[in-house]
């Protein structure tokens, strides 16, 4: 109980907010209590090495629950956290994977428990990372910039126009490219 209120000063001190702490905490706590709730459905006996197990799974969530939590302002920064964040996920489950095929009990126990905390905590921590808005341009149905798919607004135009990449401009700059009206 004190360790739980530490890490959760911890995070909301670090963050300076109660709001970016909640989206860190949030999808971490769910999913340890989904752990738990499939494990038991499942018929395991919860021993002491699955909560221990659980300990280590929560701060692989935690660190998955903080990097999508970060906005970059960046949408290839953000591709690089998730590709990362993605090698991660593969890599514990593959490791933890194979423990939990193991024959030990204990060894399964560990296998188990960090393999379902894993995929709770990483689903969990991107269907609730805060979904930072960026002000699109008027006329982008996707609501993303135009700058970051290459497109670019055409001057003089009426309000919401515009170019795909490789487009004249205008009609002044359909001579310098090479393409006729």
């Amino acid at each position: 109980m004190v360790a739980g209120l530490l890490l959760v000063l911890t995070i909301t001190v670090a963050l300076r907010s109660a709001r970016r702490a909640w989206h860190v905490l949030a999808p971490m706590t769910l999913a340890t209590f989904l752990v738990l709730a499939v494990e038991r459905v499942a018929g395991i006996e919860i021993s002491l090495f699955h909560l221990v197990a659980l300990i280590l799974a929560g701060g692989l969530g935690l660190h998955y629950a903080l990097f999508f939590e970060r906005d970059t302002g960046d949408p290839a920064e953000q591709r690089r956290i998730l590709h990362a964040t993605i090698v991660c996920v593969l890599s514990a489950l593959l490791v933890f994977g194979m423990l939990a095929w193991a024959t030990i009990p204990v060894l399964r126990a560990i296998g188990l428990t960090v393999s379902l905390g894993v995929v709770f905590h990483f689903c969990l921590s991107i269907l609730m990372a805060p979904h930072h808005s960026n002000p699109s341009p008027v006329g982008d149905p996707a609501g993303v910039p135009l700058r970051v798919r290459g497109w670019r607004t055409a001057p003089g135009e009426g309000a919401g126009e515009v170019v795909p990449p490789g487009l004249p401009r205008t009609a002044s700059d359909t001579t310098s490219s090479g393409i006729q009206p």
